[in-house]
């Protein structure tokens, strides 16, 4: 923490500013005579803004994903496998956990990666943690499948090399949205912010020493 704000928000900061000086940089060079001297690097400068503000999205789309994923590393007590920059949290809800033998239901809560699902278990705590992880399952065993059962709706089989747990969803549409995102999950690459902060330095400097305020 950094003056009452998180790491996370002090990052986002350089790549918010980016939107600012692409709107500020368009109304320069609509005021720019045709015959400026400054015209033709103002123009170059623009273009390398527009194409840093597309790459800017993204950036701010991955911080929040991370910012998520510290979230999710505190709510689990730091579970260390969480903390990778190549982690990437695909979906994460309540679901329940039906035992074959009694049919009986008890409150779960599943968090899916690109490298493995989490089983947790509630925890009755005042503080930041909130689940206990009560298996890790690689995803590149994991086997997901509809279960057929009139008495319990809304069933899937999730099946690993140790383990197979049997869960029930709220809803048709719930258990359909685990099932698809568990049979298409892929690895995720973190893209790389260095292409963008590199071009936004150059136009700051650039800007900065014109005239544009004189």
């Amino acid at each position: 923490m950094c003056g009452s704000l998180s790491l996370q928000h002090h990052m986002l900061e350089p790549v918010q500013r980016v939107p600012r000086y692409q709107l500020l940089l368009k109304d320069y060079v609509k005021k720019l005579p045709q015959d400026s001297p400054d015209r033709s690097d103002a123009e170059k400068s623009l273009e390398i803004i527009f194409e840093a503000a597309n790459r800017s999205n993204a950036a701010i789309a991955e911080l929040e994903k991370q910012q998520k994923m510290w979230d999710v590393y505190e709510m689990l007590g730091g579970e260390e496998d969480i903390v990778d920059p190549s982690n990437e949290l695909l979906k994460e809800g309540p679901i329940l956990k039906v035992s074959v033998r009694s049919s009986s239901t008890a409150e779960r809560h599943l968090f899916l990666f690109n490298k493995m699902l989490l089983y947790c278990a509630p925890k009755l705590s005042l503080g930041s943690v909130k689940f206990t992880v009560r298996n890790k399952l690689p995803v590149d065993s994991v086997q997901v499948k509809e279960v057929n059962d009139v008495e319990t709706p809304h069933c899937f089989l999730v099946s690993g090399k140790q383990r197979s747990l049997q869960l029930q969803a709220r809803s048709q549409e719930e258990m359909e949205a685990w099932i698809q995102v568990c049979a298409h999950d892929e690895s995720v690459c973190v893209k790389d912010m260095c292409v963008l902060m590199r071009d936004v330095s150059y136009v700051v400097h650039m800007w900065h020493s014109c005239d544009v305020y004189a």
